[in-house]
């Protein structure tokens, strides 16, 4: 789709889910952005709480969840198998500004993405890559070596929680196995509060329309959607009037 502004390309996971877009508009800025889970439910679906190598994509890169990383190798920029990896068609591309983005399971994917385009990108691009990842609710993505190995060579990631959301803490207290260890966060992180905004409940923290209302509030300036629209909260978050004015 073309807007006169902005270029957009569907990318694919599991052959039948759109699971993002890729926008490029006149500036020369890339923009990677993940859809999310919109129920808890749907974010269980994905995560099974086991470590698999991540070692094929970067070296020493430690151990990834499994469930995100089985995920994350579909991701395609068509249905088709036989089409081109979406880490593969980004350093093809050969525009060297990306900004990677997602909420919540989107997060986790935004991470080994990173992970695997900066690597990438030096094996086959001369330009340098100017790379930033902001994740939303993001559960941890790997293990200590990934964690550190990430943090060593991407130092642009904003890691933004809200201090009521389940999602980011529920990998963190998870211990695999005496050999493999728990999990671990990357970037740098910065937490947000809903308390007096929305309701607190584990739906309303981890809504992604939740953390764009509360990062609207801390910026102190409205945050636009593509179509032009005010992020607003979900109805089911906001508090009764009277909690408001409390």
């Amino acid at each position: 789709m073309d807007d006169n502004h902005r270029q957009w390309w569907r990318f694919w996971a599991k052959k039948e889910t759109v699971a993002g877009y890729v926008a490029s508009d006149r500036e020369g800025g890339i923009l990677v952005v993940f859809r999310g889970t919109s129920t808890l439910e749907e974010w269980l679906q994905d995560v099974d709480a086991k470590q698999v190598k991540f070692t094929k994509y970067v070296h020493h890169a430690g151990n990834t969840e499994e469930g995100f990383t089985n995920l994350y190798t579909t991701l395609r920029m068509s249905p088709s198998t036989h089409s081109k990896r979406l880490v593969d068609y980004l350093v093809d591309f050969g525009n060297p500004n990306i900004t990677i983005t997602g909420h919540s399971l989107g997060g986790a994917l935004t991470s080994l993405l990173a992970s695997e385009l900066s690597v990438k990108w030096s094996q086959y691009n001369k330009t340098t890559l100017n790379l930033k990842a902001v994740t939303f609710a993001s559960p941890c993505p790997g293990d200590k070596e990934f964690a550190e190995e990430y943090n060593s060579r991407i130092l642009n990631t904003d890691r933004i929680v809200v201090n009521q959301d389940l999602i980011p803490k529920a990998l963190e207290s998870t211990v695999v196995s005496e050999i493999e260890g728990s999990f671990y966060h990357v970037g740098n992180k910065y937490t947000l509060d809903l308390t007096g905004k929305a309701k607190n409940n584990p739906l309303c923290a981890h809504h992604l329309t939740t953390y764009l209302v509360l990062l609207s509030d801390l910026l102190d300036k409205p945050l636009v959607d593509f179509d032009g629209s005010y992020s607003e909260l979900d109805p089911e978050c906001e508090l009764p009037q009277n909690e408001e004015e409390e």
